[in-house]
């Protein structure tokens, strides 16, 4: 079984190298929210509602910018 650190590995080798990722506390909730604003248009053009509900503050290790694409990007292929 992979760990953490395999697939960070891998994906590293994918994308970019092992060019080093800044790792720093992230809270989730804000990315999704972020995520959800950039698609925003788009979910609306489809009659997409998105419903919140209340949350706990969670942080997580890892890059915003790339939590918000990977976000993103399960957005738009759900609408495909």
């Amino acid at each position: 079984s992979d760990t953490a650190r395999d697939i960070l590995k891998r994906f590293r080798s994918v994308h970019g190298g092992d060019s080093q990722v800044d790792l720093q506390p992230v809270d989730i909730w804000h990315a999704l929210d972020e995520a959800l604003e950039l698609v925003d248009f788009q979910f609306r053009k489809r009659y997409i509602h998105v419903l919140k509900s209340k949350r706990e503050f969670v942080l997580v290790q890892g890059n915003r910018h790339r939590l918000v694409q990977v976000f993103v990007n399960i957005f738009m292929n759900s609408m495909y």
